[in-house]
């Protein structure tokens, strides 16, 4: 793609308020390494989405940014096309695509370049050379098509090959201490969403926690069975299986044509009442489940939950209040940011403003309908992944272990083991910590196609997800010493439009390469995970085919180097083996199709 260069020139730069002050007289200074630039009295090189307070970090000896009517933006603010940097000199902002001035990029911008194309617009000075997608001095339907792909979601990286920021993390580093909690914090855990009255005895139970190797349940239901939430709580206690409660007010996903916050209870009264007389007598409550798929307008009041949660419950031994996450491709929509202007932008809303030590959410990629997956996979793992890796939480992804019922006149495929697999070592290799299948007992998905039936039988997905877990278990004690510091792919034949712009995110970020190997290679689609060791010198990468999920005969065989001598190590399959190089110090895994292998050398 060509770069984003703005030609527009002009002689002087105009400040309310103040005389013409010529070009030449002063000269702003950038910071070493930062990607603006300054031309003829424009700050060029700005993308979408920069807060001031990131924006201003470029500059040598600081900035200030107003708006057109000379107040200061706000720190949390986005700069946008027309406001005027104070650096040394007076100077006017332009953010490319930004045509409205609001920083963004959206519908309003796309519609107003495309009028300016039609002639019923005009866009003069800066808002045309943030129009100017190919910088060739004119707005066309060249430029228009550009822009188009960012506003559809369809490419998603305009920018990665302009003059941008630098990057810059948005959220704050925190170290959280999670060595309290009675949910264990230092290994991969196994959860499940939805286990049902039908499986409230003995055999199940031990079944699920022996057989199965579950450890938790996040969700449960009487059905007709008429137990009481006590029952299962002492089967819990009992077995050692970990259960988020629901002795609390729940909200789950508001209507989004109605998105004030939680109308029934904006002051917490309801919360305050129940919580006060709220109970803490089992051991086996993990934490207390308040919100499933809050919206961005939720969030101040959720973080108003868990500090009244915390106030009465302050030793993180005891539990914390869980709240679970939207997917891109959630209720809504993947065009709906829900409550935030991108989902990018919602997640960072999140993890600015609820305090949690994780972040959870379920995304459910396949649609066996169609024998076709969601386009933003792994773009949502990766915004997910990357937000907890910058803040220092955990990871905790809930995945798809059903299919909804067939179309009228369409054929349907069932889930399959190979589809499991991709998901769970596609989450490992973004670092992913604790894995929950969807659904154990049947909730939204054809019944037989989740884990368990109606009646309480196990299906064929139990005993792959079943397999799993033992893999999962096994691979737990040596990935929990590695720190995940990015994810990439290699392409191979294949032509797979995640995998590119998962390059192009991870470059942005500063990606250098995986480090202790070298000389990766396969012809197949794969996604590696690098992690590096907490406490020694070794390092990681998590290979996981990504070929196609929907075919089970694929294998992909994957070549590589280290880049210093040392044992290296495969975990795959639940086994772990120490690999010899052949005769030029190339060491070879061969994954089938969707699998994952964890390689060390140290």
């Amino acid at each position: 793609m060509k770069k984003l260069f703005s030609v527009i020139l002009i002689i002087t730069v105009t400040v309310t308020g103040m005389l013409c002050i010529p070009v030449s007289a002063i000269n702003i200074q950038f910071k070493p390494g930062s990607f603006f630039y300054e031309k003829s009295g424009y700050v060029c090189g700005v993308p979408k989405d920069v807060m001031r307070g990131i924006f201003t970090t470029n500059f040598k000896d600081g900035a200030k940014v107003v708006d057109s009517d000379g107040n200061e933006v706000a720190e949390t603010s986005f700069v946008g096309t027309g406001n005027r940097v104070k650096a040394g000199r007076d100077a006017v902002v332009v953010v490319t695509g930004d045509v409205s001035g609001d920083g963004r990029n959206n519908s309003v911008d796309y519609l107003r370049i495309k009028k300016n194309v039609m002639g019923r617009y005009e866009l003069k000075g800066e808002f045309m050379m943030a129009a100017d997608a190919n910088a060739d001095g004119a707005v066309t339907k060249e430029d228009c098509a550009e822009f188009m792909k960012v506003f559809t979601g369809t490419e998603e990286n305009l920018y990665a090959n302009m003059h941008g920021i630098p990057y810059h993390s948005v959220v704050s580093y925190k170290e959280y201490d999670k060595s309290k909690q009675k949910m264990p914090r230092n290994e991969i855990t196994i959860g499940v969403f939805r286990y049902d009255g039908e499986l409230w005895d003995d055999e199940h139970m031990s079944e699920f926690k022996n057989d199965f190797g579950g450890e938790f349940l996040m969700s449960y239901s009487k059905r007709e069975t008429g137990h009481k939430s006590a029952d299962l709580y002492k089967l819990c206690d009992k077995y050692g299986v970990g259960i988020f409660g629901r002795s609390l007010p729940r909200y789950t996903y508001p209507n989004p044509e109605k998105p004030e916050p939680l109308t029934d209870d904006p002051n917490y009264e309801k919360f305050d009442e129940m919580l006060k007389e709220y109970k803490y007598d089992y051991d086996c409550v993990w934490a207390e489940d308040v919100y499933d798929e809050p919206r961005a307008e939720q969030f101040d009041w959720t973080q108003g939950a868990i500090e009244r949660f915390k106030k009465k419950f302050p030793d993180p031994a005891e539990k914390f209040i869980y709240v679970n996450l939207n997917p891109i491709n959630g209720n809504a929509g993947p065009s709906d940011g829900f409550g935030a202007g991108t989902y990018k932008e919602y997640i960072y809303e999140y993890a600015n403003r609820v305090d949690t030590d994780y972040i959870c959410f379920d995304i459910y990629p396949f649609d066996n309908n169609r024998v076709g997956m969601h386009p933003n996979y792994i773009m949502n793992l990766d915004i997910i992944s990357t937000v907890c890796r910058e803040s220092g939480r955990d990871f905790w992804v809930i995945i798809q272990a059903g299919q909804n019922p067939a179309d009228p006149g369409q054929k349907q495929l069932k889930p399959t083991q190979t589809q499991l697999r991709y998901q769970v070592y596609s989450s490992l290799a973004f670092g992913a910590k604790s894995i929950i299948y969807a659904c154990y007992s049947p909730c939204w998905w054809q019944d037989g196609t989740s884990l368990v039936t109606q009646s309480g039988e196990k299906t064929y997905l139990w005993y792959f997800a079943q397999q799993l877990n033992r893999e999962i278990k096994s691979l737990s004690p040596v990935f929990m010493n590695y720190n995940h510091t990015e994810t990439y792919s290699i392409q191979g034949n294949s032509t797979i439009r995640e995998l590119e712009l998962q390059n192009q995110r991870a470059a942005l970020r500063g990606y250098e390469g995986t480090r202790g190997f070298s000389d990766i290679s396969t012809d197949n689609a794969l996604l590696i995970g690098s992690f590096e060791e907490k406490k020694g010198d070794g390092y990681g990468m998590m290979l996981t085919d990504q070929t196609n999920p929907y075919d089970e005969k694929i294998s992909n065989t994957v070549t590589f180097k280290t880049t210093f001598d040392g044992t290296v190590t495969c975990i795959q399959g639940g086994k772990e083996k120490v690999l010899k190089p052949d005769s030029s110090g190339t060491y070879s895994v061969t994954l089938a199709s969707g699998d994952g292998a964890f390689i060390t050398v140290k």
